[in-house]
């Protein structure tokens, strides 16, 4: 069976040794606006055909989040960029969707770049632009974690109506952090599955113990540069409120637990795979040791057959009428006794 390749993780849009914050011209594919205004008493959710309509939203609104499926949009991400004056290198990081997560502190913004997984086994770069009473997040494609976020807001449940648009960003990177939860219970769960069928003695499938190793290597490898964007944002002034930062610390609270709980989960896989060929070797070393009693109790049988197939006209005991039955039973005498002695040293056990 042919082995499934890989997704790349590195897949610069520009060319190498382009300037920086020069946006590619190549592959562009048109993205959509979904917005979500809302205050402590009415939400309005629009889908705008252009910048101009999201000015009017924001005028009667406490907090605008603009959500953009589509990071290659060039076109799109310079009409925001004039608007709320994001600096070109930001520009650039979007749409080279291979950046581990950080957060970079602007004039007028902040600017958070995020891991999110969908499943266990695909993953997205998620932008997010804070300005002001504006949160602007950016996805590779559509489809996102963040259906529940929305209900919240929509529904009231929650506080994020009756907070700023920097409790929007807490509560989103907390949105996605807690999905990283059901993937690592996934994970658990087979590997505690794995380890009961140890237990009960059954064949241990080393390719599933692999697959499962290189998925939470991958999930580790992007949830790790969380840790420190949190911090970031925690000792960061500008826009982040300090009830606001409060909050925050629950997200470092996760990242930690998370990656205790990985690096569990490798451990466990290790585990597993050292077992797997420690079994191994030792269902090897029963066979050697079968196939070395065999032949070391044909070792005397042979030299005796040996001696007395010999060639020469007087050898001693060619003569007999029980020679046969004489010799036969010296060699079962000699295959029990040297049977009776591996059993006495444990050799069967």
């Amino acid at each position: 069976m042919a082995r499934k390749k890989r997704k790349r993780h590195y897949r610069k849009a520009s060319k190498p040794g382009s300037p920086p914050g020069l946006l590619p011209t190549e592959g562009k594919s048109p993205a959509r606006l979904e917005v979500l205004a809302f205050t402590p008493e009415h939400v309005h959710a629009i889908s705008p055909a252009n910048i101009k309509q999201i000015a009017e939203i924001e005028e009667r609104h406490d907090v605008v989040w603009i959500n953009v499926d589509g990071a290659n949009d060039a076109d799109l991400l310079l009409q925001l960029a004039g608007r709320y004056g994001l600096h070109a290198l930001s520009l650039e990081d979007v749409m080279n969707t291979h950046q581990r997560a950080k957060f970079e502190s602007f004039e007028s913004y902040n600017f958070c770049v995020l891991r999110m997984f969908t499943n266990r086994t695909d993953s997205e770069q998620l932008s997010i632009f804070h300005s002001g009473k504006t949160v602007i997040t950016i996805q590779e494609r559509a489809g996102d974690c963040l259906s529940p976020l929305r209900k919240r807001i929509e529904n009231k449940a929650g506080h994020v109506r009756l907070r700023g648009s920097d409790y929007l960003l807490y509560a989103i990177i907390d949105s996605i952090l807690d999905h990283y939860f059901p993937i690592l219970e996934e994970i658990e769960d087979q590997l505690a599955a794995l380890d009961d069928e140890i237990a009960s003695e059954n064949t241990l499938s080393i390719d599933t113990v692999h697959r499962l190793r290189r998925e939470l290597t991958d999930v580790r490898k992007w949830l790790r540069p969380h840790r420190e964007m949190v911090s970031q944002i925690q000792r960061n002034e500008n826009n982040i409120r300090p009830e606001t930062q409060v909050f925050l610390k629950d997200c470092h609270d996760h990242v930690t637990q998370l990656s205790e709980g990985i690096d569990h989960c490798l451990e466990n896989c290790n585990i597993l795979r050292d077992y797997h060929f420690n079994r191994a070797s030792s269902k090897a070393n029963e066979v050697m040791k079968t196939l070395t009693i065999i032949s070391t109790i044909f070792i005397p049988l042979s030299f005796l057959a040996g001696v007395f197939g010999m060639n020469f006209q007087h050898l001693p005991g060619l003569d007999w009428q029980n020679g046969f039955a004489i010799l036969s039973l010296v060699m079962l005498t000699i295959s029990g006794g040297m049977l009776a002695w591996f059993y006495r040293r444990g050799w069967f056990r």
